[in-house]
């Protein structure tokens, strides 16, 4: 008699890829799509696969494995839809949907996913230093007007050794 063999349990089929709800053979790319879920849930602040018109019950299985297989993806809201307003959304939203590709070889790598978002973080520190860099230098132009504007205020008034005195 031959051996029973019984597919593995999907605890988290919000974050399966399509081969694993597809019951294929799987591999490291499986994880990249998973991230990609991550990603998405970054994005929108939401868990995957919840059904909120009915307080955010979970989807039943066969129609994430529906969905999913044939090759439909959650909701992903356009950049401009994001809050806050930041210029790397698009670029997360870019990656997170090149996770999602429903071919594992087009998949990213999870090193070419960690080095862009190295990029992505890269971005986000320059324009705080920046914006750092002219909040300073805001301060020490309006330091420096308001020190002369007050020196010749004074000078004006018989002060600082200005005047008849």
């Amino acid at each position: 008699m031959a051996p029973l063999v019984t597919p593995p349990i999907i605890s988290h089929q919000g974050w399966a890829s399509p081969e694993m709800l597809a019951g294929q053979a799987y591999g490291k790319e499986a994880d990249v799509f998973s991230f990609g879920v991550v990603l998405w849930e970054l994005i929108t602040l939401k868990q995957p696969w919840r059904n909120e018109a009915e307080g955010g019950s979970v989807v039943p299985l066969y129609l994430i494995i529906n969905e999913v297989t044939a090759g439909n993806r959650l909701d992903m809201p356009a950049a401009e839809d994001v809050a806050p307003p930041l210029p790397e959304v698009a670029a997360v939203i870019s990656l997170a949907r090149e996770c999602w590709d429903q071919a594992p070889a087009r998949r990213p790598t999870m090193a070419d996913v960690a080095g862009r978002l190295r990029g992505i973080i890269g971005g986000i520190k320059g324009r705080r230093r920046e914006a750092q860099q002219r909040a300073a230098a805001a301060r020490l132009g309006s330091a420096s007007s308001g020190a002369s504007t007050a020196a010749s205020a004074a000078t004006s008034s018989g002060g600082l050794g200005g005047g008849d005195g």
